[in-house]
């Protein structure tokens, strides 16, 4: 399963479609997970893009992981 993070205006629970309008508007980056958490790759990410919203998604678990992820901000 898919681990998602998300600070998007308007939306408290996940919601496809307003993820998909969000993805088609927004920049978009990698971020690395390699040698740090997902928390703190997405907190330097929001820092030095000065981001205020923003989406993500990505494995996250012992037998399956993403070394980096998609990272869509605005």
């Amino acid at each position: 399963m898919k681990t998602r993070k998300f600070k998007i205006t308007g939306m408290k629970e996940f919601d496809f479609s307003k993820v998909k309008d969000f993805k088609a508007t927004a920049k978009v980056t990698h971020l690395s997970q390699k040698r740090q958490t997902y928390q703190k790759a997405i907190k330097e990410a929001i820092a030095l893009h000065d981001v205020k919203e923003y989406y993500c998604e990505f494995y996250n678990e012992s037998q399956c992981k993403d070394d980096s992820f998609e990272f869509w901000y605005k």
